[in-house]
């Protein structure tokens, strides 16, 4: 249901144009409440009516900036439905010709792909809006995708494998082309994308945010069965992403980390690695990287707890093992999943302060 104040729909553009004068005539007092009734957002959510009205005037703006909570920018979009992006994109447009401007406030950008499935098509308005908030919100530290348990609406009544296969495709292909389009307008420092196909883990191979990626989070989709092995992305991350602090993957199975050596490694800043069930992952990657890391100060690779290191007198992966207690890592449990050593950068700044 709209809100109502004063006789005025606040999701409308006609509050904007209420006297100055009688908006002053409002007491700060009174705005706060007043908004504090039409807050029904949840600790994540935005209120989306009180955005609206607080870029009626100043008076106005700063009553809301007393209601609107401290983290609601931080990631706007995570639980927002389809029918209120385009109302943000509208406050995040007018805010920006105000001076108020919301869109410096945005920190991370979810797509949910939930919104862009129409009954039996692709929703172009919500991949254009999704567009149109990344081309403003440019600066935002990430990209999210989630996993969505989501059966597309364009498989609903297809009865026959080769009609499944042409629409799977159709809808393959427009996501991978707005979540190349959402990297090409943001300056993003962080991305995670759940769910990826082995397909569009190599379309990310040749991107420019690769040179200013500082974590990557990428889970490929469990229900693929993938019999490809390409370590065309994985080279190209190793050559290209200097400035990478935290690296998370998790059951990417098409890559292999074959024949890369710590000196194909530019990884100077890296801290964190997680490697789980990266099944066909070679022992001598994760040798390489600590190797090349003299940063990285946390290893979680599960697969060593699934190696009985006893069998074999000359395991490849006892050379792991040691070459992480040489360089002063200890296990963190019993199962030596997770390897940790002194953070040297908290160090640094311990011994500097």
């Amino acid at each position: 249901m709209q809100k109502i104040f004063l006789g005025t729909c606040l999701s409308s553009p006609a509050v904007s144009r209420t006297s100055t004068s009688l908006n002053n005539k409002i007491p700060t007092e009174t705005l706060v409440e007043i908004f504090k009734c039409l807050d029904e957002s949840s600790v994540l959510q935005l209120p989306l009516d009180i955005l609206n009205a607080s870029l009626t005037c100043t008076h106005w703006q700063a009553a809301a900036e007393l209601v609107i909570k401290q983290n609601m920018f931080n990631d706007p979009l995570a639980n927002m439905e389809c029918a209120d992006l385009g109302q943000f994109l509208n406050i995040l447009r007018l805010s920006a010709e105000l001076g108020i401007n919301y869109r410096s406030r945005v920190q991370y950008i979810t797509l949910n792909l939930k919104n862009c499935f129409l009954v039996d098509d692709w929703n172009i308005k919500a991949e254009e809006a999704y567009i149109s908030i990344c081309k403003l919100c440019d600066h935002a530290r990430g990209i999210h995708i989630p996993k969505q348990k989501v059966r597309h609406p364009m498989l609903r009544g297809i009865r026959t494998p080769e009609q499944m296969i042409r629409a799977s495709v159709k809808y393959d292909t427009l996501r991978q082309n707005l979540v190349m389009k959402m990297l090409d307008y943001t300056l993003i420092r962080e991305f995670q994308y759940e769910e990826i196909k082995t397909k569009e883990i190599s379309k990310l191979t040749n991107h420019i945010f690769l040179g200013r990626l500082r974590s990557l989070t990428l889970t490929q989709r469990e229900s693929e069965i993938s019999s490809i092995q390409d370590d065309t992305f994985l080279q190209a991350l190793c050559r290209e992403a200097k400035d990478l602090r935290y690296l998370r993957l998790h059951m990417c199975r098409s890559i292999t980390g074959t024949g890369i050596t710590s000196g194909d490694i530019y990884w100077p800043k890296l801290r964190y690695l997680l490697l789980s069930r990266c099944d066909k992952l070679t022992w001598k990657f994760v040798f390489a990287v600590v190797m090349a890391c003299p940063k990285l100060y946390e290893v979680h690779y599960p697969h060593l707890a699934t190696i009985n290191l006893n069998e074999f007198d000359d395991c490849p992966f006892l050379k792991v093992i040691t070459l992480l207690q040489k360089h002063g890592f200890q296990p963190c449990d019993a199962n030596r999943e997770l390897w940790h050593r002194e953070d040297k950068d908290k160090k640094d700044e311990a011994q500097q302060g």
